[in-house]
């Protein structure tokens, strides 16, 4: 009964925690799918605009940590008013993410405030834009913004004069962007009228419209209408249509160490920035012809394998002069079908897709034709030993014994062979059979000696001369004096002696054993 009593207890004990925590709480049962935290408070929000309305206007810094998927309707000022001059939204976790749901054009706002994100995935989820295409991407009402580990599942819209900064984030393909248009994508990244932007280390992923742009519109405000623009060691794969960047009024452009992969290029001029007028060439040049300012262009090719009918990829990189004759996959080399060169420097001419040009827009296909099996070579070191060995020239696919060693080492054992010259144990025994060491083309493979020292004979030691021996004492020969002879034994060696001796010890024993029972009866 007791046990039962204390079960119901500990029953209505929990359930009464739970009702109370109700009551304190109650946005902590239902933000099932993520919460907001402000400072260091424990009360969870499920939405940015819950979190800015109950937050305290404080100075200084308000810092929203955000963990899972958490929603904005760009209701609230998240910086309490004005009161913070910096307010943080800093992701908790790796699926940190604000989904916008509100309507029409909205932005963050943070009056007066620098507004920074963190680690945070910022994804935008509204239907209705009011018509208006920019409306659709993510504002910034603050002082500035910076962003660090930052995704951007739609496109973000930086302007009213801000700087913004955005280091090692990723700006994904545009999917639910509408526009004036009536296309579905647009610009990954664009910059209003006026701003400062700088990019580093990004990661621009495919969009068939394009990744960063700028606008001036210069009869409400020629003032104003001062863009900077800087990017530098980011990486944009297969953007497409408007190219890489339009460009209508930047004032400061930099670009520099940047890696363009897979990016259509129009008319096979080389453009990847678009401006109009003639000095759209100029900016090319400064920044894309010769791979100038350290800006890369790559296009992926990629070629069909016929005996597996598997599809391999190369890189073809701009302004490559000279031509590269054939292909090695996989320890074969080989030519295209048709018997052209894999690629070369020439243009491409109609619809002959067999060579490859500084011009051209990837990525390309090829068939190859079957292919001859890679050779390469093997050298001997002696590694310390003498002696001389001729160089292997193997098939690759195909197995082959080592040349029987001829190196020696005075003083040394050959115990085989190994890759590395330091090593103390062989990787191949002399004679091995070895095979597909590389499958590179006519690349030398050394194989050095590896030999073990022979142990030295251990010389004698040289004996000492023999101790003196000692002077022996001396035994007295005479005979012993009446008195002691009945205790001492005797001197001779002569078996009756010895004999007669033994016999006297004997009686002695039993006569005094006798002596002592009959004392003892007698007591």
């Amino acid at each position: 009964m007791q046990l039962k009593r204390t079960r119901m207890a500990l029953v209505v004990s929990t359930v009464l925690a739970a009702l109370l925590a109700l009551a304190v709480s109650p946005s902590l049962a239902f933000a099932a799918d993520g919460y907001v935290t402000v400072n260091d408070d424990t009360t969870h929000y499920a939405s940015m605009d819950e979190a800015a309305a109950s937050a305290v206007a404080v100075s200084g810094t308000i810092t929203y940590h955000v963990s899972g998927h958490v929603t904005c309707a760009f209701t609230t000022d998240l910086a309490c008013s004005g009161a913070a001059t910096t307010v943080k939204v800093v992701g908790s976790n790796n699926t940190a993410q604000v989904d916008l749901n509100g309507e029409g054009s909205g932005s963050f706002t943070a009056k007066g405030a620098q507004l920074d994100f963190t680690d945070v995935t910022l994804d935008d989820r509204r239907t209705n834009c009011s018509g208006y295409w920019l409306s659709s991407y993510l504002m910034f009402d603050c002082a500035g913004v910076d962003f660090t580990g930052c995704t951007f599942d739609e496109g973000v819209l930086i302007a009213g004069g801000i700087t913004a900064n955005f280091d090692d984030c990723t700006f994904s393909e545009l999917i639910n962007t509408a526009n004036n248009d009536n296309s579905v994508e647009h610009y990954q990244l664009w910059v209003h009228h006026a701003g400062t932007v700088n990019v580093k280390g990004c990661t621009f992923e495919k969009d068939s419209f394009g990744s960063i742009k700028d606008t001036t519109y210069t009869e409400s405000d020629p003032t104003t209408a001062d863009i900077k623009i800087s990017v530098t060691n980011s990486t944009f794969t297969d953007i497409g249509h408007h190219r890489i960047m339009h460009l209508e009024g930047a004032t400061s452009l930099t670009l520099s160490n940047n890696h363009c992969l897979d990016c259509f290029n129009v008319t096979g001029d080389k453009r990847f920035i678009d401006c109009g007028g003639t000095t759209a060439d100029d900016i090319n040049a400064d920044y894309f012809a010769d791979d100038a300012m350290d800006n890369v262009v790559e296009y992926t090719l990629n070629y069909t394998v016929p005996a597996t009918g598997a599809t391999e990829k190369t890189t073809y990189q701009f302004h490559t002069t000279s031509a590269i004759t054939d292909h090695s996959l996989g320890g074969t080399t080989y030519k295209l079908a048709n018997g052209y060169d894999v690629w070369t420097s020439a243009a491409i001419t109609g619809t002959d897709a067999t060579q490859i040009s500084d011009v051209a827009a990837g990525p390309r296909n090829y068939d190859l034709v079957e292919g001859v099996a890679n050779t390469y070579y093997i050298d001997f070191d002696a590694n310390g030993g003498d002696g001389s060995m001729d160089a292997m020239t193997m098939t690759y696919g195909v197995p082959a014994s080592l040349t029987a060693n001829t190196f020696t080492r005075d003083g040394y054992t050959f115990l085989g062979w190994s890759h590395d010259a330091d090593a103390t144990s062989p990787d191949y025994e002399d004679g091995a059979t070895v095979q597909d060491l590389t499958n590179e083309p006519y690349l030398t493979m050394v194989l050095y000696a590896v030999w073990s020292k022979d142990e030295q004979p251990v010389s004698p030691d040289t004996p000492s001369a023999p101790d003196t021996p000692a002077t022996p004492d001396v035994v007295e020969s005479s005979a012993t004096s009446s008195s002691d002879q009945g205790d001492a034994l005797p001197t001779t060696n002569d078996p009756i002696d010895l004999a007669v001796a033994a016999f006297a010890a004997v009686l002695a024993t039993v006569c005094f054993a006798g002596a002592t029972r009959l004392w003892k009866s007698n007591r």
